[in-house]
């Protein structure tokens, strides 16, 4: 699975950053726009900024790409100026073209093909293609599956979209040879009783539960069942997800309360913003793409 979880990275880190200006011509003009623009953001978390480590990840990668898709290289500089100070957030924004830049080299197995990596899968006409895994019985089944953005009854629906993260939702021993991914963003998430796109639910009005059940703003009561606004912070809470973005329920108080910046002290994860407790200090999120772009601290 090497090659699954490296172009897994690949498509986070691409997600992390901002292009330059200008148009890239050529692979290693973008490569050059990419890693220069990303230093100030291994320099916000403590990380080198020369960029070397980035051009080494990416050097390192392209040997198992074989194409460089132009139009996908431009739409990504597209939508990475639109994101500004966000642009180093990896969970911020969808940047679905710059995971289309780079191609890898030639899998030939079909959709419902048995594989072992995303490079032993034919490219699809349209959407994207995954190795997906599947446990069955005591053992493991990995077969090609293209997934295609969703709409509202779009089934099956294997997964939910939240900025760069996939949420992948099973469905029984069986791996569809196609389905959808239902995005956030669109007001969207995978509803695994019906195995289709459903949308989030606004605040009032019913919901069944899930991380995904209601729009970004609210929550789903599981008392009443029903979609509730986002606790702000200092108001009495039960659930971690209860509380306004930027804040957690705080177990011990029962209410929520800001989550910590980077140096504050901290005795838990939970605690943090970045998710990062380390010797009772948050520190900057332990992140495996700005591991590979940025190097060690």
């Amino acid at each position: 699975m090497r090659a699954a979880i490296t172009a897994g990275v690949f498509g986070m880190v691409l997600a992390a950053i901002g292009c330059g200006d200008s148009e890239a011509d050529t692979k290693d003009e973008f490569i050059a726009q990419l890693c220069a623009e990303f230093a100030d953001c291994c320099v916000a978390v403590g990380r080198p900024g020369d960029g070397a480590q980035c051009r080494a990840f990416y050097g390192a990668f392209l040997s198992s790409t074989s194409g460089y898709d132009q139009a996908a290289a431009d739409a990504c500089l597209d939508e990475f100026r639109a994101l500004g100070s966000g642009k180093c957030d990896s969970a911020s924004r969808s940047t679905p073209s710059c995971n289309k830049v780079f191609v890898s080299s030639g899998g030939t197995a079909k959709p419902g093909e048995a594989c072992e990596d995303d490079s032993d899968c034919a490219p699809p006409a349209a959407g994207d293609v995954e190795c997906v895994s599947n446990f069955v019985g005591d053992a493991t089944v990995q077969q090609c599956q293209v997934r295609l953005p969703g709409t509202e009854g779009s089934a099956p629906c294997v997964g939910t979209v939240e900025g760069n993260l996939t949420v992948s939702v099973g469905g029984g021993d069986d791996i569809p040879a196609q389905g959808y991914l239902c995005d956030v963003a669109d007001g969207l998430s995978c509803d695994s009783q019906s195995g289709a796109c459903q949308a989030l639910g606004e605040v009032g009005e019913a919901c069944s539960g899930g991380q995904y059940a209601c729009v970004p703003s609210a929550y789903c009561d599981f008392t009443d069942r029903m979609c509730k606004a986002s606790l702000a912070v200092g108001a009495a809470c039960q659930g971690f997800d209860e509380c306004v973005e930027g804040a957690s329920c705080d177990t011990t108080t029962g209410t929520c309360v800001a989550l910590l910046a980077a140096g504050e002290a901290c005795s838990s994860y939970s605690d943090c913003a970045s998710g990062n407790c380390v010797n009772q200090k948050c520190e900057a999120s332990d992140d495996l793409g700005l591991v590979l772009l940025c190097g060690s601290s």
